[in-house]
């Protein structure tokens, strides 16, 4: 039966081995950033000038380029 001077000395021990450990070991503080993210033009969009009303909507460009809106929008 270990005494309590006992169970304080091999406490000690395991928490200065295990201090060594991590003195020795290699840390990272996080990995390296990923590459940057690549983004490709395909057209150019312009929802130009437009008003938002009180209940709101959506401006849609189609593939040919004509602006259209739904709801509050009001395009100017």
């Amino acid at each position: 039966m270990m005494t309590a001077t006992g169970i304080i000395k091999q406490g000690l021990k395991q928490f200065f081995l295990l201090l060594c450990f991590l003195s020795v070991a290699d840390a990272n503080a996080q990995e390296p950033p990923p590459r940057p993210i690549r983004i490709d033009l395909v057209q150019n969009l312009s929802f130009g000038a437009f008003y938002q009303g009180p209940s709101g909507g959506s401006i849609t460009i189609d593939p040919t380029g004509t602006r259209s809106s739904t709801g509050d929008v009001i395009p100017i």
